[in-house]
């Protein structure tokens, strides 16, 4: 599983990323849920994804998908900044 995952998480040992995964929560997510908001409050998480997909969109259009071992709203978390697009849960 650690191979599947995208830098910088993939990358992270063993030991250090347990310790990531065991400061979060584990939550599920219809479809149709917006996590992330463009332009709107800055995230309070970032989301790593077990399963299904999320779409990214820029000005309601969809410019991206992200499937499972992919993340999300680091840089906003990070930043205290607005997200730059809004991100919502497909399946």
């Amino acid at each position: 599983m650690k191979e599947d995952l995208p830098f910088p998480l993939g990358h992270l040992p063993q030991a250090s990323l347990e310790r990531l995964l065991g400061l979060g929560e584990w939550e599920e997510a219809p479809p149709g849920r917006v996590l992330l908001e463009e332009g709107g409050e800055a995230a309070q998480a970032f989301y790593l994804l077990a399963e299904g997909e999320v779409e990214l969109l820029e000005a309601g259009e969809e410019v991206a998908r992200l499937g499972p071992g992919r993340f999300l709203g680091l840089p906003s978390l990070l930043l205290g900044e607005p997200p730059r697009y809004t991100a919502r849960t497909v399946y």
